[in-house]
């Protein structure tokens, strides 16, 4: 029975995405490579918050959660293989990608929002 139990478990896990990110905020720092903060779940069960990232001239890439120990930082967080840190790396990248294109069209609609409220504004005004 309890490998039947084991079987239906590992199922629900397959079914699952394996790992989620969540962008928790993004940065407005002039000059800065640090565009966003990030945290990630996995298979809904365990979460993981401090992620960062960064962005230089090769590209966007992921730093994990750290502390600092003495002069260094050391990952309180951190995959195993180099298979699970692509998949953390991929899945904060996607999310990151996300938010701008979802801030974007934020903007981009309190915009014409705003365009349009003026082209009533104006049509309203009497004419003399």
């Amino acid at each position: 029975m309890s490998n039947q139990k084991y079987s239906n478990n590992k199922q629900q896990y397959q079914k699952r995405t394996p790992i989620k990110a969540h962008i928790d905020s993004l940065t407005n720092y002039p000059d800065s490579k640090l565009k966003a903060y990030a945290s990630i779940r996995i298979y809904d069960r365990f979460c993981a918050t401090g992620f960062r990232v960064y962005e230089d001239e090769k590209g966007l890439f992921v730093m994990c959660p750290s502390r600092k120990v003495g002069d260094n930082y050391q990952d309180t967080f951190f995959a195993l293989n180099k298979k699970d840190r692509e998949k953390i790396k991929d899945a904060v990248i996607k999310a990151y990608e996300e938010k701008l294109e979802q801030v974007q069209n934020d903007q981009q609609q309190g915009e014409n929002a705003e365009q349009n409220s003026e082209v009533s504004d104006q049509s309203m005004t009497p004419s003399m």
